[in-house]
């Protein structure tokens, strides 16, 4: 019985994530705190744009930590944090990926894992930022949040 709750839990879960734009936010007022454990050559000034794109659309940030100590970084989720990681990915369509922890309805941790070097790519991280933040893909092209990167754009409109 215990199985089939899971099961059903699991399922409805998934029909919910993937049948709306945007299923999870952090809790009201919380903002995350963004833990840089790329390294050095992510500058915090790659930020500067894509979390401008977001606090103009109401998502913040409390502020970007770019010295991290190493023990931090070893985690794969910290609640109250996105964490910026670098990661090479087996498929070679993916340039970069979001992880989200989510609890109770509400976002607790994401990790953006990012292909050495794509944080550069023109919308990658306001892409990515915009998983952390909760929503998900939005097949219109022109819109921030297309699953393709050649159809992305720098357009953003809930649907």
């Amino acid at each position: 019985m215990l199985l089939a709750g899971f099961a059903i839990g699991t399922a409805a879960v998934f029909k919910y994530e993937t049948s709306s734009f945007k299923p999870w936010g952090w809790a009201p007022g919380d903002e995350p705190i963004v833990l840089n454990c790329y390294g050095d050559d992510f500058e915090e000034i790659y930020l500067d744009k894509p979390l401008k794109y977001w606090a103009e659309k109401g998502y913040n940030v409390a502020f970007v930590q770019q010295d991290v100590p190493s023990e931090l970084c070893k985690e794969s989720f910290i609640d109250g944090f996105i964490l910026l990681k670098k990661r090479n990915h087996n498929d070679p369509y993916t340039i970069a990926l979001t992880e989200r922890r989510v609890a109770l309805g509400r976002i607790r941790a994401a990790t953006i894992y990012f292909n050495p070097g794509s944080y550069r790519l023109e919308y990658v991280l306001e892409h990515e930022l915009g998983h952390a933040f909760g929503f998900t893909h939005l097949e219109e092209e022109g819109h921030i949040m297309h699953p393709e990167y050649e159809k992305m754009g720098s357009s953003f409109w809930m649907p």
